[in-house]
């Protein structure tokens, strides 16, 4: 997850993507090695990457930058280890992490669509899977903000979900991603209302 061989920055979204990569192919296919490797990234990651509130970090070791994208996928894969291990700590450990969500980021994500969405759809997956109806019900909140504020004169969604400017300054209004990110809250928004 190094970004570079003298391991001064990792990914803690690649991390957290394959945590939950490997969860989800063990549930699939009962095979020990997917196991094996999301047990590994986990354990760096609660080792090595935590930071405010109990968080993961997204970039540099000691940095205490944190990201809802990085946060959702490690909830969920714990959650699922939990569930096909029996180890209640992963279970316990989601658990806490979803909290300190809710404490840190509130209900108005804004951050940008293409990260935001991410961390919904795992979220409520998370939610569905545990029985907390709270992350849908966010979900459905930031969708109907975005179906609100997100849409131009032309009817595509592609500015800020809550109105007003996208928080990261890499993502701007009228980028193709922003659209996407925003259909894709609307679907995976609608799945999980089934």
């Amino acid at each position: 997850m190094w970004w570079n061989t003298q391991h001064s920055q990792h990914s803690g979204e690649a991390l957290a993507a394959d945590s939950l990569l490997g969860a989800m192919l063990y549930k699939s296919t009962r095979d020990s090695a997917d196991l094996d490797r999301a047990r590994q990234w986990v354990a760096w990651a609660n080792a090595h990457d935590v930071v405010d509130d109990g968080l993961y970090g997204s970039l540099n070791p000691g940095d205490d930058t944190f990201v809802s994208y990085v946060e959702a996928p490690l909830i969920y894969a714990q959650y699922l280890m939990c569930q096909e291990t029996g180890v209640q700590q992963y279970c316990a450990r989601a658990a806490r992490l979803s909290t300190a969500m809710t404490q840190v980021y509130g209900t108005a994500y804004t951050l940008a669509p293409l990260y935001d969405s991410i961390f919904m759809q795992w979220m409520m997956a998370y939610g569905q899977a545990s029985g907390q109806r709270y992350w849908l019900a966010l979900a459905q909140l930031n969708a109907a903000a975005a179906a609100t504020n997100a849409a131009n004169q032309q009817g595509l969604w592609l500015s800020s979900w809550w109105g007003g400017a996208i928080a990261d300054p890499e993502t701007h209004p009228n980028m193709l991603r922003t659209e996407a990110a925003t259909t894709s809250l609307f679907a995976w928004t609608a799945l999980y209302s089934d």
